[in-house]
């Protein structure tokens, strides 16, 4: 019986989320599992994309500043059963405003985004991630590192 090793990204169907997914895939992950925002073209265009490897690869449309999204996520690996061998937090805002310029909305949104949402996806997928003894890469974002 083939070993069947499964990872989730969020953040997954464009930029570094994809090049993630596309190394992962080479590298023999048999299922990869993209959580994307809101770019369906994006989704699709990755999915269409990563199947050259040979992977299986599924998409979610979650939010996961979002409680509703960390719901979406923990459902679906629920419902399908899931035992995830890696958890990739990718998704992240980074808007381009220097800190100087950016006002409290948009530093919640990205608070909720990039913490949160991170510790949040994290903590539905451990149980998914205990039975192989799984790993979780957190990939972050530096945009306000700047000499004053």
């Amino acid at each position: 019986m083939e070993n069947k090793k499964v990872a989730l990204i969020t953040g997954g169907t464009k930029g570094i989320g994809l090049a993630i997914a596309s190394e992962l895939g080479a590298q023999g992950y048999s299922d990869l599992i993209l959580v994307y925002r809101s770019d369906k073209e994006s989704a699709n265009f990755a999915k269409t994309q990563l199947k050259q490897s040979g992977a299986s690869v599924k998409t979610i449309k979650a939010d996961i500043s979002l409680k509703s999204g960390w719901k979406i996520i923990g459902s679906y690996l629920m419902k399908n059963n899931i035992e995830l061998d890696l958890l990739v937090n990718n998704a992240g805002i980074d808007d381009g405003i220097m800190i100087e310029e950016l006002d409290m909305d948009s530093a919640k949104n990205i608070i909720n985004t990039n913490l949160l949402g991170t510790i949040a996806t994290t903590k539905v997928c451990i149980p998914f991630l205990k039975k192989n003894k799984g790993q979780i890469i957190n990939i972050s974002k530096n945009r306000f590192k700047k000499n004053v």
